[in-house]
């Protein structure tokens, strides 16, 4: 008989940034970039896709997905992990004009229709026995980028 470790809060948000950036891909909405970090990743390129994971915080839980009481010592038994997505957003011209609302539009429904792909591959992650999805948000920066971060608590035993 072999003995499986549990899935650590590492190789839960290394493997669903790994089946969210294949799950983009296979929707034919690719991106360039794909990292777990720690934080925000840097909007170095967005108009080519940046995908991000990272973990929020970790606990240890004996009724998931609430915080609860158990040994001391005991390792983690869930976690929080954030998968964000970076696109190219219209903003103002050199000259100081609004972008179309066409083009707002265009790319306002691409990004949600990648929070949604997002959302739905991390509802069948098999890494996790349990995940509850509790938010998709988006959100703009100044410099021609937006986007949208999925979190999810997780539970690893």
């Amino acid at each position: 008989m072999s003995v499986v470790a549990p899935p650590t809060p590492a190789l839960a948000v290394q493997s669903a940034t790994i089946v969210v950036f294949n799950a983009l891909d296979a929707a034919n909405r690719p991106v360039a970039r794909a990292a777990v970090t720690v934080g925000v990743t840097p909007w170095d390129d967005c108009c080519m896709g940046e995908l991000y994971g990272r973990i929020d915080r970790t606990y240890r839980s004996d009724r998931f997905p609430t915080e609860g009481a158990m040994q001391v010592c005991a390792h983690p038994t869930a976690a929080q992990i954030v998968i964000g997505l970076v696109r190219c957003y219209p903003t103002l011209d050199e000259g100081g004009r609004a972008p179309s609302p066409q083009d707002e539009t265009q790319a306002a429904l691409a990004l949600y229709s990648d929070a949604l792909i997002v959302w739905e591959t991390l509802q069948n992650e098999p890494w996790w026995s349990e995940a509850v999805l509790v938010e998709s948000q988006g959100f703009l920066s100044l410099g021609g980028c937006a986007a949208v971060e999925t979190t999810a608590y997780v539970e690893l035993v």
